[in-house]
């Protein structure tokens, strides 16, 4: 495999669409070696929570091209072929052999978002949680009725707010969650064996298929097209369970937080009936 000197970003994309590149070969740039996911995440716009998105685009070129060389016939037939060869005896439904999807990845850019209200919120709970230590203090000092908003219930009315924005938080996350979820079971279902299968066929092997010679020849890089493809797929499918993790553990520890402030109410509320015994 020849060594690939990087140009510029649009030569590169053509290179991966045309076959002319794959992108498991390293790109050197200044005589340097760095892989494909590496280049890509070099440019100051592009990190791991947006990475997705540069992914997505490049598997939707690749795969317009897919279509074009599957509208030959001996693209079809060789895909047809090789499908068969994968299907049990038992399988009624021939349609299980899938290697494209409809991608909906919109799911995966909010988690900033996610962080960003998550940080808002653990603000309002410190702030709260100062609240509840002053508490202590001047509920030794004042009658309940004089502690104005570090009474038992003007903090239980803060807790009713922060357990709002702890349901609105929550809520988001689940409703994300769910979509990164759906997205994550249909690219689970796409038939990476079969892609393997179709990235080992050279153009000889399509040469072979076609009867016709009037028929349109394959492109002569259609096993890069299927590699690249394939290759992408699984960086795409990586990067959703990065996400998916990513808005679990974010669940969990948010979860965690709004327990524990409900927890210094009751604390509150038993340490005030101690006080008053």
């Amino acid at each position: 495999m020849s060594k690939y000197d990087y140009k510029d970003y649009k030569t590169l994309l053509d290179d991966i669409t045309s076959g002319n590149y794959v992108i498991q070969q390293p790109i050197y740039i200044d005589n340097e070696p760095i892989s494909f996911l590496g280049n890509l995440l070099n440019y100051s716009n592009i990190d791991k929570t947006n990475i997705h998105k540069i992914l997505l685009s490049i598997l939707n070129k690749i795969k317009t091209e897919l279509f074009k060389q599957q509208l030959k016939k001996t693209g079809s037939n060789m895909q047809e072929l090789v499908s068969k060869q994968w299907l049990s005896e038992d399988t009624e439904d021939k349609q299980e052999n899938k290697i494209f999807c409809d991608h909906d990845c919109g799911c995966l850019g909010n988690v900033k978002d996610h962080m960003n209200n998550i940080g808002d919120y653990e603000r309002f709970v410190n702030e709260l949680e100062e609240k509840f230590s002053d508490q202590k203090v001047y509920s030794k000092l004042l009658p309940e009725q004089e502690l104005n908003e570090y009474s038992v219930l003007e903090l239980s009315n803060s807790i009713e707010d922060i357990n709002n924005k702890c349901k609105i938080i929550t809520d988001q996350l689940d409703r994300d969650l769910n979509l990164i979820e759906s997205e994550k079971y249909k690219i689970d279902n796409i038939d990476l064996s079969l892609l393997l299968d179709l990235s080992m066929k050279h153009i000889n092997l399509y040469q072979q298929l076609n009867t016709d010679t009037n028929q349109t020849e394959v492109s002569p890089n259609i096993h890069n097209l299927y590699m690249n493809y394939t290759l992408v797929i699984n960086l795409l499918k990586k990067q959703i369970n990065h996400i998916r993790n990513i808005i679990i553990v974010l669940k969990k520890d948010i979860e965690k937080r709004c327990k524990g402030v409900n927890e210094l109410l009751n604390d509150t509320y038993s340490s005030r009936i101690e006080f008053l015994d």
